[in-house]
């Protein structure tokens, strides 16, 4: 179609990416800027999108806002293993078999790090009364980064904020809710 012919997909890291353009727009998606774990990182992809957006260019990009009574409730402490919660149930779209997704998460407040690990469980065939039981597990670490803090970083990064949303509808930023950020080269 006309639109796969104007995609041109670059596999990278955004902490380092080189190309030989500059772009009046780029979006960093669905809270990816969040797989960078230090302040540093985050710092080094800032500044390395800002050499290839264009004078008047636009970066944005969404992360979610971190809150405290979250944090204090999943918070590591040296010993505890945090039980897996249950999220709920779903028919895998390939085999039609139900799967329950489960959910464990620690917060490390000192680095300000997520730890999530999902587990699908599904129920094979049963054999002899008994379920055949499988479990698949996918991890996750994600930096969570305060609305102040965000803002600081960006201005080290030599950005300007035009706007921060709460929400993809537009809506006031308040506590807890989505950081969407639009920033322009200052």
């Amino acid at each position: 179609s006309d639109i796969r012919s104007r995609i041109n997909l670059i596999d990278g890291d955004m902490q380092t990416f080189t190309l030989a353009q500059r772009f009046p727009l780029i979006i960093v998606t669905y809270r990816t800027f969040m797989h960078l774990l230090t302040q540093a990182a985050q710092e080094k992809a800032l500044n390395n999108i800002r050499k290839h957006l264009t004078p008047d260019g636009r970066l944005i990009f969404n992360i979610f806002d971190p809150r405290h009574d979250i944090i204090a409730k999943e918070e590591h402490k040296s010993g505890h293993r945090p039980p897996a919660k249950k999220l709920g149930k779903f028919l895998h779209p390939a085999t039609g078999q139900q799967v329950i997704l489960w959910r464990k998460r620690i917060c490390f407040p000192e680095t300000q790090i997520i730890y999530l690990t999902s587990i699908y469980e599904t129920n094979n065939n049963q054999t002899n009364d008994q379920p055949k039981v499988s479990k698949t597990r996918s991890h996750l670490a994600l930096r969570y980064t305060f609305r102040w803090e965000m803002e600081l970083l960006l201005k080290l990064c030599e950005y300007r904020v035009e706007t921060l949303y709460g929400d993809f509808r537009r809506g006031p930023y308040r506590y807890g809710s989505e950081q969407i950020w639009t920033v322009t080269p200052s």
